[in-house]
């Protein structure tokens, strides 16, 4: 019997209210936002010109061989030095609606890093950011959510000896 009192209910917890049963229709529901969606540029290290190319891919849902997201434009001055522009296709300035913006990296000592440094810049926007956190998650991730999901049910139909459908 003192097993059952210490199981009571915390005076802290409050008790459901009530629902008036009025939902928003399915259709009209936002998506639940697992920890699949968004985008982590920060995994990427200091490999921004990768994260930019696997940014805009999803995005696009493009695949390999697909038209570019865009065009790195790399001038050389007088000295030697490089500067880089990264200047984003049509579709691709709509599908991440930052409008016609060209992102300019710092001069650099090679292209490589002229191009690195406007990718950077590219980063630093904070529409980008933004777009980047609300981004859906991939066509390869659902699937293998959804996988799971069913193999997650095939095992418990086994175990509780239920049918699946």
């Amino acid at each position: 019997s003192s097993a059952s009192s210490s199981r009571s209910r915390s005076p802290k917890a409050k008790p459901k209210a009530p629902s008036s049963g009025a939902q928003r229709p399915e259709s009209r529901r936002s998506p639940v936002r697992g920890r699949l969606w968004g985008f982590d540029a920060s995994k990427y290290g200091h490999h921004v010109k990768s994260a930019t190319v696997d940014f805009f891919m999803r995005l696009l849902h493009s695949k390999p061989g697909d038209v570019p997201f865009g065009i790195y434009k790399t001038v050389k001055d007088a000295d030697g030095n490089f500067q880089s522009t990264l200047r984003l296709t049509n579709r691709a300035q709509a599908a991440a609606r930052l409008g016609n913006r060209e992102y300019k990296g710092e001069v650099c000592g090679s292209k490589i890093e002229a191009e690195v440094s406007a990718a950077r810049i590219f980063w630093e926007d904070p529409r980008v950011q933004e777009r980047a956190e609300k981004l859906e998650p991939s066509k390869k991730a659902r699937k293998h959510k959804r996988r799971c999901a069913e193999r997650n049910a095939e095992r418990k139909a086994r175990r509780y000896g239920t049918c699946v459908a």
